[in-house]
């Protein structure tokens, strides 16, 4: 629609890194007209034409990013982003990361260190934040940057999100402080196994309850996030949340609270409605059960029940 009414000239679905460079190159030939693979854009008379699919890249053509141009010394933060993997490994189906990217690709441990390393030499750079959607989907080149930033003898903070996975061992999370890894982030959603199943988040109560309280023990700051109001959430389900936070609150830095379950497009559970028993209404948050026991106000409910439980806690949330 924006393009149509001319009030952008193009847009680029998927990756960019790559279709943005060949568009702009078109551009400075005078060549407006062409398709560009990954690419939706005007005409100069106004026609919008879209491109084929462009594959997903592979990342290791993807090269490290030059923050030359940066007068890094006027940042009140030595902080840099990195990335060490796109895509994830798991399914979840409230996500749109499995829409957006079909697969998990990762780069290899020598390239994270190198890039790691160069900013950490060049600018000073030592606390670093992970964009991954998720950092352990390969434990086994996780536990190799580690071995190289520890042997490197670099002095730097780095972490970000995880899955709760049971290879998270206590063993791998020593090493992994060790190499300054200092902070780390995990989608705990529910404490109840049977909305984690309706999740398909491939995740047991069980080992959230193991792996966690291990991250905070070898000294990590530790952020867990909820999902309030999962459409197969009952009340017993959500009082069995509580009781895992209650569990867990000697071993949790903050609690994402969120603002309740929506349902964004470009999800599994939003293509399924009827599947899942949904009626929406005008907004992404505004649907319910077509039994009415989960509607927005039950859901408004049980985050300012969580919030007040977390307070009384003296757990931080957001």
């Amino acid at each position: 629609m924006d393009l149509a009414r001319g009030i952008i000239d193009a847009a680029v679905i998927g990756e960019g890194e790559f279709t943005a460079q060949e568009l702009f190159a078109k551009w400075d030939k005078g060549d407006f007209e062409s398709p560009t693979p990954g690419v939706c854009h005007r005409t100069e008379i106004g026609e919008v034409i879209e491109g084929p699919t462009r594959p997903m890249m592979d990342l290791k053509d993807l090269p490290p990013p030059d923050f030359g141009d940066f007068n890094l010394s006027s940042y009140t933060s030595k902080q840099l982003p990195f990335l060490i993997s796109r895509g994830c490994v798991a399914k979840c189906n409230f996500c749109s990361e499995t829409f957006f990217r079909k697969k998990y690709r990762v780069r290899t441990a020598e390239s994270v260190f190198q890039e790691m390393k160069r900013n950490y030499e060049e600018y000073g750079i030592t606390f670093f934040q992970s964009h991954d959607s998720l950092l352990n989907g390969s434990h086994k080149i996780l536990e190799i940057i580690a071995d190289k930033i520890i042997e490197s003898g670099m002095k730097i903070s780095w972490g970000g999100y995880c899955r709760v996975d049971k290879r998270l061992t206590p063993e791998l999370l020593v090493k992994l402080k060790d190499s300054g890894f200092s902070f780390i982030s995990f989608g705990l959603e529910s404490g109840s196994q049977r909305v984690l199943d309706t999740m398909e988040k491939n995740t047991k109560v069980e080992h959230i309850v193991e792996v966690i309280p291990e991250a905070k023990k070898v000294g990590m700051n530790v952020v867990v996030g909820l999902i309030i109001g999962y459409p197969t959430e009952r009340w017993i389900d959500y009082f069995k949340t509580l009781l895992v936070i209650f569990k867990l609150r000697k071993s949790l830095d903050m609690v994402g609270t969120g603002q309740t379950m929506s349902l964004p497009p470009n999800t599994k559970i939003r293509e399924n409605l009827e599947f899942y028993n949904i009626e929406m209404g005008d907004h992404w948050d505004s649907w319910k059960t077509k039994d009415n026991k989960n509607t927005k106000e039950v859901r408004q409910l049980r985050l300012w029940m969580v919030r007040k439980f977390l307070t009384a806690l003296r757990v931080n949330w957001a």
